[in-house]
């Protein structure tokens, strides 16, 4: 349970972090799509890694298998959401559609590295 807070301490304040970023880089013009879409599309990048949390949180214990396959499961979930997502905005027909999709999963992958390196670390330390 203290590897979980301490995953939820650490992650959400980054995961709000990089997503007010997306959001800010688009009303800056820095990356050239709708102000709507971006606000919708961080909200989508909140929402798939919280819910990544129910799925990892059974696997932060001692067992590194345990922790594997649960590793795997987030991964594939999340990367099957992103993707998803952009299919769903292909068939919606919007504009800019490359710009949004590239900007979108530069950011999920982002947050991808970041949510990798913060979960092994928390599975290799002994607390």
């Amino acid at each position: 349970m203290k590897k979980i807070k301490n995953y939820l301490s650490l992650f959400l304040p980054l995961c709000l972090l990089i997503s007010g970023m997306y959001y800010s880089f688009a009303s800056l013009g820095w990356i050239m799509i709708d102000l709507d879409v971006a606000m919708k599309l961080s909200l989508v990048l909140l929402l798939v890694f919280s819910v990544g949390t129910a799925i990892i949180a059974p696997g932060l214990k001692k067992d590194h298998e345990n922790f594997a396959i649960h590793f795997l499961a987030l991964t594939t979930f999340q990367m099957l959401m992103a993707f998803g997502v952009i299919g769903f905005l292909a068939f919606q027909k919007i504009d800019n559609i490359k710009t949004v999709g590239l900007s979108f999963i530069s950011f999920y992958i982002t947050l991808l590295f970041i949510q990798s390196i913060l979960l092994i670390s928390l599975n290799r330390s002994n607390n």
